[in-house]
């Protein structure tokens, strides 16, 4: 039923109808009272049918009426007539997407400037919460300047949810855009199957013809569920490939394969135009398009059937995942052009200077050499292997920064010495106070996270909710969250006092003792950078190694108490969901695996401690102490045998009767004397 000019529909008076579709009949109405003309939708009586479409239509209309985007066509009001709900919106003269393309093809610039804001209209709709479900041409609307508005939110969710059989004629009547998953009936659907939607009006404005047609609206509706679209070049043999990736993507089968937002996708498309340089569309592409003749195995609609992967036979990359191989595809690009860029550049012939400078290749081919200076660098042989040649001052400097930083007895290097350690004090204490604080907490908030969860449980799991609550009831949470955290504690603990007082002391010692040992008292002058580092970290794992034993001895213990703390629930529960294996359950009703639990646990750290006493005794260390000693010992055999050899070649004149004439010159008798000198050292 229409209603007449000048009828009354509380204060908004009726002027003309403009409109009607599968949900509503649309009116042009007069607001007197705010001097500005309304259009009205009243949904047809076919709803009224539905005992809970007033209800349902309400709290739809409460909604979308938040939205304030402006390339979204606003609601002004709801209310009813006779029962028969309405919405009040704002008026859109102009003409619709669907009409303009009745009079011919977009052209590439009318499509980049229309449907990025009614895909950014539809992403802001996302945000709020709020999908449209029924994304076509006659539902986006072009007002006389040429901006687009997206129109009927939510009607198609108000439609859909009752039990009429016109929500059934409403959906069919528009397959051509239709998601597959809504085609499916899924009720689970998200803002991808907008995403699909919008994709079938960008693959209609680019191609000439949407990717799906039929005889009957159950063919075309079947086809988005199983058929492949064809290829837009096919279509259009003008559409980049950049472009028609684009196009396939937005209509993936699978929602998780599409892009995420409309936005996204528009995005990708006018990156895609501006990589491939199209520059326009063919007018005629619609007819083009519709006279393509396809292959006899594709479908009556140019589709070609094909069977969609289950997802464990071929996982589909989740959207996470899809960003991130886009932003590394970006990056690769950006890359590239800046490679370009510094070819292009006066840079680039700096860098190929550096390069012919610090790059010298032996004329015999045999090796590389990379560096300026004879003293440092690095050179590569035939054979491939690698020899790092540093500078003798370089190494030098290294080294006297290393034992300043270790050894140095001025202010500044004591103070950061004193400093490092009361950071790890403070760092422990306040480990320590958290811990503590925590304790009365944990306890005080266990009954409540247990409530929490055992309320849960019956949605969650309704036939198993029992064991499970039994599970948490018999679980102290607070105690399992304070076992690691006390391990940690301690391990801290012992990390700390390792690393001050006596220990760091007698730590300190041995490496000094060491390092006399193999370079003398004056090593600070004499060794080597790689030789000093070497060393320190030789004592350091020393005492590393009984650290790291300790501390994992500490850990097995709270690992242990959790297991066994934890153990009466896990058993009950491996029981119950293992109640149809009687020689399951039996075993795990004995003790056994605890046991073999605390056993295994023993026994890696009996592991653990045996290796760590084979490496002191027979060890990297032990061999480098021995070492040690025996470059002591040579260097003071050394050190006596040029002594000795010195005292026994000095001239002892006492012993010799000297002779000299008045000339100040040894006798002949002196002479012949000391040539028959059984001693050959008295000569």
């Amino acid at each position: 039923m229409s209603l007449p000019s000048d009828s009354q529909i509380g204060q908004y008076r009726i002027v003309e109808q403009i409109g009607v579709g599968g949900m509503a009949t649309v009116y042009k109405a007069a607001q007197p009272k705010l001097d500005r003309y309304v259009a009205i939708k009243i949904m047809h009586q076919a709803f009224l049918q539905d005992p809970a479409f007033r209800s349902r239509f309400e709290r739809e209309a409460r909604i979308v009426a938040r939205l304030e985007h402006a390339n979204i066509v606003p609601i002004y009001d709801y209310d009813d007539l006779n029962g028969q709900p309405y919405l009040v919106m704002k008026l859109i003269s102009g003409h619709t997407l669907k009409e303009m393309l009745q009079e011919g093809a977009l052209s590439l610039e009318e499509i980049q400037r229309l449907i990025p804001r009614i895909a950014d209209a539809l992403t802001y709709a996302h945000t709020q919460g709020i999908l449209h479900r029924d994304i076509k041409p006659s539902n986006i609307i072009i007002d006389e300047g040429g901006t687009p508005y997206l129109t009927d939110f939510g009607l198609a969710r108000i439609t859909q949810l009752g039990e009429s059989t016109m929500s059934a004629d409403m959906m069919l009547g528009t397959p051509h855009y239709i998601s597959p998953e809504q085609a499916q009936g899924t009720a689970d659907i998200d803002a991808r199957t907008d995403v699909y939607s919008l994709g079938v009006i960008l693959y209609e404005l680019v191609t000439g013809r949407v990717p799906f047609t039929g005889e009957t609206t159950y063919a075309i509706v079947h086809k988005h569920i199983y058929a492949a679209p064809p290829p837009p070049s096919q279509l259009n043999p003008e559409i980049p490939a950049a472009v028609e990736t684009v196009l396939l993507k937005a209509l993936e089968k699978n929602p998780i394969n599409r892009y995420d937002t409309p936005n996204t996708m528009m995005t990708a498309f006018q990156q895609a135009i501006a990589q491939s340089g199209l520059k326009q569309l063919d007018e005629s592409r619609v007819v083009t398009a519709k006279a393509v003749v396809t292959p006899p195995e594709y479908t009556p609609g140019g589709n070609k059937y094909t069977s969609i992967p289950a997802p464990i036979e071929r996982p589909n990359p989740l959207p996470g995942e899809q960003r991130l191989n886009d932003f590394f595809r970006q990056m690769s690009e950006r890359v590239q052009e800046i490679a370009s860029e510094i070819q292009r550049s006066e840079t680039w012939g700096k860098i190929s200077q550096a390069v012919r400078e610090n790059i010298h290749i032996d004329p015999d081919g045999n090796s590389i050499k990379i560096g300026k200076s004879d003293k440092s660098g690095m050179t590569i042989n035939a054979n491939g292997v690698i020899d790092f040649k540093e500078d003798e001052e370089k190494r030098r400097a290294k080294a006297q920064k290393m034992i300043a930083q270790d050894w140095g007895t001025d202010e500044q290097s004591i103070r950061r010495r004193v400093d490092k350690r009361i950071k790890e004090r403070a760092g422990f204490l306040s480990n320590l106070v958290s811990f503590l604080v925590t304790i009365p907490i944990s306890l005080l908030l266990e009954p409540v996270v247990k409530n929490f969860i055992i309320t849960g449980l019956p949605d969650w799991a309704p036939e198993d909710a029992p064991a499970l609550i039994a599970a948490v009831q018999q679980t102290p949470m607070a105690i399992l969250l304070l076992f690691p955290w006390m391990g940690g504690l301690i391990a801290h603990g012992l990390q700390v006092f390792y690393t001050s007082g006596r220990r760091l002391q007698a730590r300190r010692r041995a490496q000094q003792k060491a390092l006399v040992a193999s370079y003398g008292d004056d090593w600070q002058e004499t060794i080597d950078y790689k030789d000093y580092k070497r060393i320190r970290n030789r004592v350091e794992d020393r005492y590393k190694g009984r650290l790291n034993f300790m501390q994992r001895a500490v850990s097995a213990f709270f690992i242990g108490l959790m297991g066994l703390t934890a153990w009466p629930a896990i058993r009950d529960l491996s029981i119950h969901f293992l109640e149809t294996d009687t020689e399951v359950i039996n075993f795990i009703s004995t003790s056994a695996i605890p046991v073999a639990f605390i056993v295994i646990m023993l026994f890696s750290l009996l592991l653990h401690g045996i290796v760590l006493g084979i490496n002191i005794i027979a060890g990297d260390d032990a061999r480098e102490n021995a070492v040690e000693q025996e470059i002591a010992r040579e260097r003071q055999r050394a050190g006596l045998g040029e002594k000795a050899k010195r005292d026994q070649t000095k001239l002892k004149v006492e012993d010799l009767n000297v002779r000299m004439n008045d000339d100040g010159e040894f006798t002949d008798s002196f002479i012949s004397e000391l040539e028959n000198a059984p001693d050959q050292r008295t000569r």
